[in-house]
């Protein structure tokens, strides 16, 4: 709810104050008055305000300003610090993170030993400064290229002295024999009690002690100067045949079944080449790449999924294409470039551009799309191979519940899928896209029955009739059987064998039931309908 707001003479927002209410219980959250001004200009280098509510806690629903830089990520609320949550997830290639929570009670800065710079410290004494409190750098050492080895930080009335490589570990699980190890370091964490003015330091480093009391686990100190060089460069004979020629890209990740490599550790890059760890080609690991470009951004394939042409930057002699997922963290594809123009990469003259889920063709032109829980750009429903979706939920295009469920994004409507675990989300090449578009086109233009026969194609090319009980309206199928072409059904309304032209002529609105292949006897399939 708008608790409060001013609007200028130009008619835009200066400020505003949003609070959460809860419909049933009528409790409201403590308004977040916010400084549009301010805010507008920190939304120009990517701050968000974030707005998160909870059913069974509401206690702990907030709103907070997520903002700052490379350096420094700032996560503000007027919660208290024990609620207030941050959105800053650790990355091993970026060794950790420096951030700040700044609750109604707490100033916490977080800082992994990998990100102590004097670029990070500068920014979060400023910060500590701006409110009142001191961070300082009493004395340090350096190595040759200008790292901190040993640093004292004095906060308050309080001050320590850290030895970085202390705080940086390798661990491995000992019962994977093939498994490779993963940085868990520990943290420096300065609290300032906006309150009582107190302060402290201190380093949390519970996980890395449970790692260490269990036995479970093979620790490996961190070498501050261990680089390349250092390294037995005979482990990496697995050669990706894919160039990153650094002098062009501005940062690039190797992944191996999800996870980030580490340079060094599992992969280095030798004239422009990457050359991973040989257990990688050796195992079955699946390899993938993200890479930055400052001017671009993450490259994104094929999650950007609109068959339109796309400029990509030229990083690679190879033509290997980089791609990312929507953001840009998790899981990723390694692509070839197609080297011939094809209706499935590029957009042909007089091209269909059909959805190819059927229900998603009657939904507006940027409909909100989640699948297994993650949203996606909409323009992935022109690749999803539909014989992998496993169930689906459609909010049509202008659904008063949509709106008030994902607010004005959901205008155009919203589509929810579940798909089957381990199978491909997209449609693998052109043949596959063009069966799948000329399915769509024979369910879209079948007669408006309540009884729906249409003969299809699996990705394959075989041909097969699907058999679908439509809704009463006809705007999307209720259940649905595949059957050989003339195939075989029996049909029944609440137990009781009915023919075809009594569904079709029914007056009663179908509510429930279920369908499936029978195994022998006369029929290939059934279909159970229930009005009660």
């Amino acid at each position: 709810i708008i608790t409060e707001k001013t609007i200028d003479a130009n008619g835009n927002l200066t400020k505003l104050g949003l609070a959460i209410k809860h419909l049933r219980t009528n409790q409201t959250t403590k308004a977040e008055i916010l400084d549009m001004v301010d805010l507008r200009e920190k939304g120009k280098n990517g701050a968000f305000i974030f707005i998160e509510s909870y059913e069974k806690n509401f206690k702990e629903s907030q709103m907070s300003i997520n903002y700052g830089t490379k350096n420094l990520v700032i996560t503000k609320s007027s919660v208290p610090h024990k609620n207030l949550h941050s959105f800053v997830a650790y990355n091993v290639n970026t060794e950790g993170v420096s951030a700040i929570k700044h609750s109604s009670d707490m100033i916490s800065y977080c800082v992994f030993p990998g990100r102590i710079t004097p670029q990070t410290l500068a920014e979060a004494q400023g910060y500590f400064a701006k409110n009142g409190f001191e961070l300082k750098v009493n004395s340090s050492t350096k190595d040759a290229k200008g790292n901190f080895e040993n640093i004292t930080l004095s906060f308050g009335n309080e001050s320590k002295t850290f030895i970085i490589k202390d705080l940086k570990h390798w661990v491995k699980l000992k019962s994977e024999k093939n498994g490779r190890f993963y940085r868990q370091d520990e943290t420096i964490i300065f609290e300032a009690d906006t309150k009582t003015l107190a302060t402290k330091i201190f380093v949390e480093n519970r996980m890395f002690k449970m790692t260490e009391k269990s036995g479970a686990w093979e620790i490996k100190d961190f070498t501050v100067n261990e680089n390349h060089s250092q390294i037995d460069s005979s482990q990496f004979t697995f050669n990706t045949n894919t160039k990153v020629p650094k002098n062009k890209v501005d940062s690039f990740n190797v992944i191996a079944n999800q996870e980030y490599l580490v340079e060094g550790k599992d992969y280095i890059v030798k004239n422009n080449s990457i050359y991973l760890d040989q257990k990688y080609k050796s195992t079955g690991y699946r390899i993938s790449y993200r890479i930055y470009v400052k001017s671009i951004g993450a490259i994104i394939y094929p999650e950007l999924t609109k068959l339109e042409e796309i400029d990509y930057p030229n990083v690679n002699k190879s033509n290997s294409i980089f791609t990312a997922n929507k953001n840009n963290t998790n899981f990723l594809y390694n692509y070839t470039k197609p080297k011939i123009r094809t209706s499935f990469s590029k957009v042909a003259k007089n091209q269909d551009t059909l959805r190819t889920i059927l229900e998603a063709n009657k939904l507006g032109k940027n409909p909100l799309v989640f699948i297994n829980g993650e949203e996606y750009p909409s323009s992935i429903l022109y690749r999803i191979n539909p014989d992998n979706i496993r169930g689906s939920q459609i909010y049509s295009k202008g659904s008063q519940r949509a709106i008030e469920k994902y607010g004005l994004r959901a205008e155009d409507g919203v589509i929810i899928l579940n798909t089957v675990k381990n199978k491909e989300l997209l449609l693998e090449n052109d043949k596959q896209y063009r069966i799948t578009v000329d399915n769509i086109k024979k369910q879209l233009e079948a007669p408006k029955k309540r009884v729906q026969r249409v003969v299809l194609k699996d990705l394959d090319g075989k041909e097969y009739e699907q058999v679908s009980i439509m809704r009463p309206d006809f705007s999307s199928v209720h259940f649905s059987v595949d059957v050989p072409v003339g195939g075989k059904v029996v049909f029944t309304v609440d137990g009781k064998v009915v023919n075809e032209e009594d569904i079709e002529n029914a007056k009663q609105l179908y509510i429930g039931g279920g369908c499936g292949q029978t195994h022998g006897g006369k029929y290939d399939a059934y279909i159970d309908l229930s009005t009660k």
